[in-house]
């Protein structure tokens, strides 16, 4: 009995490794519809339907070289999809840092608009004052300046106003030095 006379063989390839095994995928019906897989054990010369192929002018040549062309090809496909899908990703990251980037900006912006207001605010705060002048005592060209006129004056500062007016003096003078 033949199983693929007067049928349409799309391919011929080997399953395996270790060519034990081939797969025979055709058309049955000759619609072009649809295609079934019939795979075929080569550990027996005398099996009928692999005589078939043999009559067909397949050979375990012709076979092993159509299965390393038809593995080349999905491989290649693989690595397109896996490509294509590596550029959604990087365009969905970017979307994403772009929009941190903005709001970012935006943050920042925000911050320079209330920086009056907020020195403002916190122009009385004793405790917010102390803080402001431990970190400024911590900017290099203050702490290793050895002028300490000017580092009594940052010391004895009343407000905030008073004391970014006195910073703003006293890093003016440390630069002209």
């Amino acid at each position: 009995m033949k199983i693929f006379e007067d049928k349409k063989i799309a391919r011929v390839v080997y399953t395996n490794p270790s060519h034990d095994t081939i797969e025979v995928l055709y058309d049955p019906d000759g619609t072009g519809k649809s295609l079934t897989s019939y795979y075929i054990p080569t550990d027996n010369l005398e099996h009928e339907t692999l005589n078939e192929l043999f009559d067909l002018g397949y050979t375990f040549e012709k076979i092993l070289i159509d299965t390393k062309e038809h593995n080349q090809k999905l491989v290649d496909m693989f690595h397109g999809v896996h490509r294509k899908y590596a550029e959604l990703e990087l365009k969905k990251q970017m979307k994403s840092y772009e929009r941190q980037i903005e709001t970012a900006i935006v943050s920042d912006t925000i911050t320079k608009t209330n920086l009056i207001s907020t020195i403002l605010e916190f122009n009385a705060d004793e405790e917010f004052l102390f803080r402001t002048k431990l970190a400024i005592f911590d900017i290099p060209e203050i702490k290793n300046s050895k002028n300490r006129e000017l580092k009594q004056r940052l010391r004895i500062s009343k407000s905030l106003l008073e004391l970014i007016s006195t910073l703003s003096e006293t890093l003016d003078t440390i630069k002209s030095e």
